[in-house]
């Protein structure tokens, strides 16, 4: 127990390897010894977070993920992880039924587990249902208050719910936890400093964030808040020469944010062609809900192309289960 204990740390540390070693000390552990659900549950998690992020094939991932679990319910039947994980899997599978019956089972079965009330809180945060997606995860984060991913993850269901000044809160905690990722968190920062109007803390988190990506989303941001128009259109210019993903999601929020509804409704659908077209992996499920709740966005919400874009992007969810 204290070996898989060692594992799932590892897991959820997420510093550098750390996914890639817990997922090398699963399969050996299932390997050792296949008799244990949760080693099998263990393998089965690392493995949907590499396909999560595209470096396992996502399909091999679900078959590996589905053996898995059938193989953990066959050793333990009332597990309360493999239940929640199956509840996840069918949720990706665009199966509503089997979701709701697996994710009630797991919650019936253990509301102490970290991975159950984290899970849940994130399938009700794909469905908006942005205030349970908060409580749960808070449950999950009290489960295993070192928990980075956990924080992180808490922190945005705040932020799309509107919560602006908890999220920051759980950001700097999700920050100090991992450093290694606190350049994402800082950009998350600024967007919440810029939008309450706080600009020299913003300005101050800014300068601590290395050249790149990153720091140019959230300084174009601050220079538009304090109307420095010109210093915010070379950014923009030099950010425009890549279409890539995270650029065009961002240059939607700068877009709206400046006026420029017609450009940001443009990057818009850059950033939604994006999503489509990463071969049917649900990673993207996060940038999908993110582009349809961002507060940067809702200049466009009054726009009839805001409620086309959003019908269309529904369909070919519904067509395509990202």
């Amino acid at each position: 127990r204290e070996h898989h204990r060692k594992r799932r740390i590892i897991f959820n540390r997420r510093a550098s390897g750390d996914l890639e070693l817990a997922h090398q000390n699963f399969q050996a552990a299932v390997d050792l010894d296949p008799t244990q659900a949760d080693y099998w549950l263990g393998l089965a998690g690392t493995t949907g977070t590499l396909s999560f992020r595209a470096e396992i094939d996502w399909q091999d991932g679900l078959s590996l993920r589905k053996k898995a679990f059938e193989k953990a319910l066959t050793l333990d039947p009332l597990h309360a992880e493999a239940h929640i994980r199956l509840a996840q899997l069918h949720f990706q599978t665009g199966n509503a039924e089997l979701t709701r019956a697996y994710l009630d089972k797991a919650l019936e079965l253990d509301r102490e587990n970290q991975v159950v009330m984290s899970i849940a809180a994130g399938i009700a945060y794909f469905e908006q249902r942005l205030d349970e997606a908060v409580e749960l995860q808070r449950r999950a984060v009290e489960l295993d208050p070192l928990g980075f991913v956990g924080r992180g993850n808490l922190a945005t269901y705040l932020f799309t719910a509107g919560r602006l000044e908890e999220a920051a809160v759980e950001y700097l905690n999700a920050r100090e936890l991992n450093p290694d990722h606190g350049v994402a968190f800082d950009e998350q920062l600024v967007k919440i400093r810029v939008l309450q109007l706080q600009f020299t803390e913003a300005e101050q988190i800014v300068q601590r964030m290395p050249e790149g990506a990153y720091r140019d989303h959230g300084l174009v941001l601050l220079h538009l808040a304090r109307e420095q128009e010109e210093r915010a259109v070379a950014l923009l210019e030099k950010m425009q020469w890549h279409d890539e993903f995270d650029h065009a999601m961002e240059l939607a929020d700068i877009y709206a944010f400046s006026g420029d509804v017609d450009a940001s409704f443009h990057w818009l659908h850059v950033a939604t062609e994006a999503i489509f077209d990463t071969d049917g992996t649900p990673a993207n499920q996060f940038v999908l809900v993110r582009l349809q709740t961002s507060p940067f966005l809702e200049p466009l919400q009054d726009d009839p192309r805001w409620a086309e874009w959003l019908a269309e992007t529904r369909k070919r969810v519904a067509e395509q289960q990202i």
